[in-house]
């Protein structure tokens, strides 16, 4: 469902700077941590490569390849596609998409732990309709990823995907930070989801050395 578009303020640039981290072909590393109060928490190596990135229209996609899972014995392939935060295209707020519609609460709440998100980007969204116009000269590129489908996956594999990431990309350093968003996944199901009105669970990736 295409994301239903308010008029941009005119004090509201109409979207960031482009970031040289963000193009098709760069691969980042890292690892999602994954805790809930029924399981031990885990830590699982992913790898996340760009295919595309329009920063015209907002959009990005690419793959997420996670290892060391418990559930799987070989790695997890999924395919993503994202959404930049820029103003016109996609805002801070979700809306109804993906079979989620998250509060403008939670969009709050999930942001305000990724990294670079302040405390005047929060009060800028809020006030002007999920825009800010820091966003031109924000440290950080905001992001949502959706995984589509899985492209490999053990048939006895548990895992769902049918949240969503919210992410911030350092401008600086090529870091990425944030947390998944699932309120229907089970805890075996469950990828940095929000359990009891807290947010367990991360997603941070670096570019390479």
């Amino acid at each position: 469902m295409e994301e239903e578009r308010e008029a941009v303020p005119a004090t509201v640039p109409s979207s960031p700077a482009s970031c040289s981290f963000l193009f098709p072909g760069r691969s980042f590393t890292g690892q999602q941590r994954l805790s809930s109060p029924h399981r031990p928490q885990e830590d699982w190596a992913v790898t996340a490569t760009i295919y595309s990135c329009d920063l015209a229209r907002g959009r990005v996609t690419g793959s997420m390849v996670a290892q060391n899972s418990p559930l799987a014995k070989r790695p997890i392939v999924t395919y993503f596609e994202g959404e930049i935060i820029d103003n016109i295209n996609h805002t801070f707020w979700t809306g109804c998409k993906w079979g989620t519609s998250p509060s403008r609460e939670t969009d709050v709440r999930y942001w305000s732990r990724c990294p670079g998100f302040t405390s005047s980007l929060r009060a800028a969204i809020v006030h002007n309709g999920g825009r800010a116009q820091q966003l031109s000269s924000c440290t950080h590129l905001f992001m949502r990823w959706k995984e589509c489908f899985f492209v490999d996956v053990p048939q006895d594999c548990p895992l769902t995907i049918t949240g969503f990431y919210y992410l911030s990309l350092d401008r600086q350093t090529g870091s990425i930070g944030g947390y998944y968003h699932d309120s229907r996944s089970a805890p075996l199901q469950a990828r940095c989801r929000r359990v009891g009105g807290s947010l367990r669970g991360s997603c941070l990736l670096r570019v390479p050395a």
